[in-house]
């Protein structure tokens, strides 16, 4: 179809297609949607970059400003990413030029955030990152006014009414935000698997593997020592490797929980504070014979598709989102939130089973980009003809 006339302006970090990883799952995953043939082929894509140094931020924002004022034939604004650095230039981007403004949402801001430990929008307000707490009164300070942006933004979603639009990639997410009065459209595009080159003969290094971005509690961290110490007591010789990006907690103190729980001769740690390239951490994947991932705070966990498309097979909390995006494959196995004890035990059970590599691999195969893809142009049409239909196409300049 090549170019059309239905152009929509993306809205992302600097980086974006030289090193999406280095911003997490959420940027990834927007990578693969929007640079996706299927994407290029239904709409004209043009990318706007903002730097997300809080210093170069409001000029890049500006900067952005000034080519939109340009560019007359843009239907939408679209923010692949629900991080208060995206919203907040889409939105007003939405409010400069009347387009349509469209937030894909891979979690609730805040309330699915990585260490704020919010379980409410008065709790959320208040809430600070845990390494703020002895460290210097400006991050003591920093933490409650961006969460107060970020409650600012998401209330001024809400006032805009039918101008802004939400796409969430699961029911559980869109709940949330519909809670909070935001329109969200019913189609939950997920995630998309990467197929990953792999053969019978592959060596395996490790009986299990955890990869994580951050390496954090939230995440479990301590939750897949706690567990890999109980698998060691049936099977001595196991070995775990560890594997992501350092955050809150420091190498040293993760080091040092690897021997408090006595797994020094058991677990191996690769981590840093850029992260691990995907592509390295998709191969090792192969190298793995099974994924150990004890996470407390997620929605549509990219790795575990990945570890499946490597053929490993999956033991992982039955966290409401998780159930919906991967329940349906006999090789995830879903225990009770902190269940250490049953974790353990299917841990044990899938590394026994020599089916479950197959059957890994053939759930991955029924996740595809492409069918992502599909899902988020379907919503992003949809979307953009409800907004038209309400206002008309003269609210244009």
């Amino acid at each position: 179809m090549g170019n059309t006339s239905i152009k929509i302006a993306v809205i992302v970090p600097q980086g974006f297609l030289s090193y999406p990883e280095a911003y997490g799952g959420g940027v990834v995953r927007a990578y693969k949607v929007y640079t996706h043939q299927i994407i290029r082929n239904l709409f004209n894509v043009e990318f706007y970059f903002y730097d997300t140094s809080l210093v170069k931020y409001p000029s890049s924002i500006i900067n952005n400003l000034k080519v939109l004022s340009r560019q007359k034939d843009i239907l939408a604004i679209v923010a692949p990413w629900e991080i208060h650095f995206n919203i907040f230039p889409a939105v007003i981007f939405g409010l400069f030029w009347r387009i349509p403004v469209i937030l894909i949402f891979n979690a609730v801001p805040l309330l699915g955030e990585v260490g704020t430990n919010a379980k409410s929008w008065t709790n959320a307000l208040r809430a600070i990152p845990v390494k703020c707490i002895h460290g210097k009164w400006l991050c003591t300070l920093k933490a409650p006014l961006r969460n107060l942006w970020i409650l600012t933004l998401l209330r001024a979603i809400k006032f805009l009414n039918q101008r802004t639009f939400a796409i969430a990639i699961t029911p559980g997410v869109a709940q949330t935000l519909a809670d909070i009065g935001l329109h969200v459209e019913n189609i939950y595009p997920g995630n998309g698997t990467d197929p990953v080159n792999t053969t019978k003969s592959s060596v395996k290094l490790w009986e299990s593997c955890y990869v994580a971005s951050p390496l954090h509690v939230d995440k479990g961290i301590i939750d897949v020592l706690a567990i890999w110490r109980l698998v060691t007591q049936q099977h001595p010789n196991a070995k775990l490797l560890l594997i992501g990006r350092i955050s809150d907690y420091p190498k040293e103190q993760i080091t040092a929980l690897i021997e408090r729980y006595g797994l020094k001769n058991n677990t191996q740690l690769l981590a840093s504070e850029k992260g691990i390239p995907r592509a390295f951490i998709l191969k090792i994947l192969t190298a793995c014979r099974t994924f150990l991932y004890p996470t407390r705070k997620d929605v549509w966990p990219l790795v575990i598709g990945e570890a499946l498309s490597a053929g490993a097979p999956v033991v992982t909390y039955k966290l409401p989102d998780i159930e919906h995006a991967y329940g349906w494959c006999p090789a995830v196995r879903l225990v009770n939130t902190g269940d250490i004890v049953s974790a353990s035990k299917e841990l044990l059970n899938l590394l026994n089973d020599k089916t479950a590599p197959q059957i890994a691999r053939h759930c991955a195969q029924k996740m595809t980009w492409r069918r992502v893809a599909l899902l988020e142009a379907k919503a992003i049409l949809t979307l953009v003809a409800k907004y038209y239909n309400i206002f008309g196409t003269e609210t244009r300049h």
